[in-house]
C-alpha cells in the first residue's frame, strides 16, 4: 500500500505516525516534477511497489486526483467525507 499525495512530507508524515498508518511506500509532490492531474505521483507510487498501474485503485477526494488516477491507468475510488457537493 502507498500514499501519494500532493503534498509535502514533512506534512503528511506527522499524520501518518499520530494515526500509526502502516505504508510500503510514501510518494509527495516532493519526488515528482508535475503534480496532479499529471499521473506522475500514482506512477511513482506503482513503480516503487512494483506493481503495474493497472492492477492498482486509488482513493481520492478531489477531480483532479481522479483525473490523475485515469491518465495513470489505474482505477480510481471517490471518498467523501460526508459533506454534499
Amino acid at each position: 500500500m502507498a500514499i501519494a499525495t500532493g503534498s509535502s512530507k514533512s506534512t503528511i508524515t506527522p499524520i501518518i505516525e499520530q494515526f500509526g498508518i502502516d505504508v510500503d511506500v510514501v510518494i509527495s509532490a516532493e519526488d515528482v516534477r508535475r503534480g496532479k492531474p499529471n499521473p506522475d505521483l500514482f506512477l511513482c507510487a506503482a513503480r516503487e511497489l512494483k506493481v503495474q498501474p493497472a492492477y492498482c485503485i486509488v482513493v481520492e477526494d478531489s477531480d483532479v486526483g481522479i483525473e490523475a488516477a485515469g491518465r495513470a491507468g489505474m482505477k480510481a475510488m471517490r471518498f467523501c467525507n460526508g459533506q454534499r457537493r
